[in-house]
């Protein structure tokens, strides 16, 4: 358990991070491009993410997975051979198929997806799959960081107008390559290169293709909204719809963090027949992230209007509407996770998870082609939110019964009605005539205090809170050590 929440923290470092810099960098490059150049820049790095896409094939859950099941290293490195040659090989193909893409493309976004191919040759280096599985979370979280902040410091020293757009393109992708490139070095402390059975590799393409299928569905019900007001409306709301998407991603990144720690624990755990012991792991995690995803939402939705008026300036202040539309999601984002990371890919049960976004897939696009011609931006919005309320539906109920969903959301409803309050509170210094960047510190230090103090009170009236419980188990072995420091 210690190493679980060791590595919970290093991804939560880093994700805290991830969550700061944006908060640097956004009110720079939204003022110094603009929304038409923030649009165009969305537009690109979309369509090379779906080339990207193809290249990784799944092999993220099912590697992470695969190298958690290794029982030596003489097995680790077997698989690890055998999983980078399949994966290699069919980057390889996509490589070439993006090359005959861009070749085709509108001159005016040729060389800028040029440049960003530079996140394609990232995607064929990625191997955080293995670090994943062998749960060394801290190699991964060091790299990143240095690489992400020597990446901000060249956009404030480069980036000065929108003549430099094509730099900035080029920094942002450079950054995520180095980061790839800067894990390598390490890779022969955990394995050695084996010659690759080709049998056993294409072995790897069915579940990489299962799962494949389910992240390609996930990243069209994130993205094609941006797609669909590129071609039926214009940059500008793609630059809106952009801003929006952001700032949602930075809390779910949080969620998606705890869940990337948990599944190679979790498929660990379920391989050597420790149900009961997963099954806490369940229950407890997803309270926890309830009440983080509670907070997250609520408070998104409280100072949404000052934010984007503060930090993105009043260009954006569409911004701010489409977060009221889209911060509902991060609950049922987080749900979903939980159950997806902790319970159906450390079973196999990939399925469940294929249907629920496929189904998320088809209900975005069909939402998309009817609601943004009408309604624009706001009915990318709306699609997204339903799209994740979808997934979460989906996949829920072929499982509800080996969960017990009554059970396990039960304690789910306190971090709703706490965060309901607290969003109330905060609100009513809505009238206060002070600046917007007083009011958001306001609105955030008075939402914080009553959501913290509320949810203290909840898990105390809970008895049987597996959250309390494991809180108290924490704390009590955390005084034990102390007294036996003092002791010596």
């Amino acid at each position: 358990m210690l190493k679980v929440i060791k590595n919970v923290f290093y991804q939560y470092g880093y994700q805290l991070l991830v969550m700061v810099l944006p908060l640097i960098t956004v009110p720079y490059v939204s003022r110094v491009l603009g929304p038409n150049l923030v649009g165009t820049y969305s537009y690109t790095s979309t369509i090379v993410n779906y080339f990207v896409l193809l290249c990784m094939l799944g092999i993220n859950a099912h590697g992470s997975r695969i190298i958690a099941r290794a029982q030596s290293r003489e097995e680790r490195s077997r698989e690890f051979s055998n999983l980078f040659s399949i994966h290699l090989f069919v980057s390889l193909f996509v490589f070439v198929a993006y090359v005959g893409y861009v070749s085709l493309a509108a001159e005016e976004y040729k060389i800028i997806l040029l440049t960003q191919g530079f996140l394609l040759v990232a995607s064929f280096l990625d191997i955080s799959w293995l670090y994943f599985g062998l749960e060394e979370f801290k190699l991964t979280v060091t790299r990143n960081l240095v690489v992400k902040l020597v990446t901000v410091v060249a956009i404030f020293a480069f980036v000065k107008n929108g003549d430099d757009f094509l730099l900035y393109v080029f920094l942002m992708s450079f950054g995520t390559f180095a980061g790839q490139v800067a894990l390598w070095p390490f890779v022969k402390r955990y394995v050695d290169f084996r010659r690759p059975q080709f049998r056993d590799s294409f072995l790897n393409l069915k579940p990489m293709g299962v799962l494949f299928v389910a992240v390609a569905a996930t990243c069209i019900y994130h993205t094609i909204g941006k797609l669909f007001l590129g071609e039926m409306v214009d940059m500008s709301s793609v630059g809106y719809f952009e801003y929006a998407d952001k700032v949602i991603q930075i809390p779910v990144a949080f969620i998606t963090a705890f869940g990337t720690v948990m599944l190679p624990r979790m498929a660990s755990l379920y391989a050597d027949g420790k149900v009961d012991v997963a099954r806490r792991y369940l229950g407890v995690s997803m309270e926890a992230m309830m009440y983080v995803a509670a907070a997250l939402c609520f408070g998104i939705i409280a100072v949404r209007i000052e934010f984007v008026e503060l930090f993105l300036g009043s260009g954006f202040a569409k911004t701010a509407d489409l977060l009221l539309l889209m911060a509902p999601s991060i609950l049922f984002i987080a749900i979903s996770n939980v159950v997806r990371s902790q319970y159906i890919i450390p079973n196999d049960q990939d399925r469940v998870y294929v249907v629920a976004v496929l189904v998320a897939a088809i209900l975005n696009v069909v939402m998309n082609a009817t609601l943004i011609p009408i309604i624009g931006a706001d009915g990318a919005a709306i699609s997204s939110t339903c799209a994740y309320v979808a997934v979460f539906l989906v996949q829920l109920v072929p499982i509800r019964a080996e969960l017990g969903i009554v059970r396990l959301f039960k304690p789910c409803i306190f971090p709703l009605v706490v965060g309901g309050i607290a969003l109330f509170l905060a609100n009513l210094l809505n009238y206060a005539s002070i600046s917007a960047a007083v009011l958001v510190i306001t609105k955030f230090c008075l939402f914080s205090a009553v959501f913290i103090i509320l949810s203290a009170a909840s898990l105390r009236l809970q008895k049987r809170s597996l959250l309390r419980l494991e809180i108290k188990k924490g704390l009590a072995s955390v005084g034990n050590r102390l007294k036996r420091e003092r002791t010596k």
